[in-house]
């Protein structure tokens, strides 16, 4: 991941460090990996891109490490069967997968 283009989005990706194992997501957004404490690891996407990052917390009303402990805090309790969070109108929702 090129560092340093775009620091609202490298302090969203430092925070989601603190939880987990944090990749570029094809074609966007962030992957997380979770350990749980058996060990056992989860995936979170976070399916949004870099500029909808930055709407959602200048339009959206975010301040940057404010939103980015929300975004942290969505991916600590994305239920198992959801492992999606998908930008939508300044706000990230929670996705299964499609059947």
């Amino acid at each position: 991941m090129e560092r340093g283009v775009d620091m609202w989005w490298d302090h969203l990706v430092d925070v989601l460090a603190t939880i987990g194992s944090v990749t570029e997501r094809d074609p966007e957004g962030l992957s997380v990996v979770l350990t749980n404490g058996d060990g056992s690891t989860r995936v979170v996407e976070v399916v949004m891109t870099p500029d909808e990052w930055d709407d959602m917390c200048s339009i959206g009303g975010w301040h940057r490490d404010s939103g980015a402990q929300h975004v942290r805090r969505l991916v600590l309790e994305q239920p198992l069967d959801k492992p999606y969070l998908v930008y939508n109108l300044y706000r990230l929702v929670s996705l299964g997968r499609s059947t």
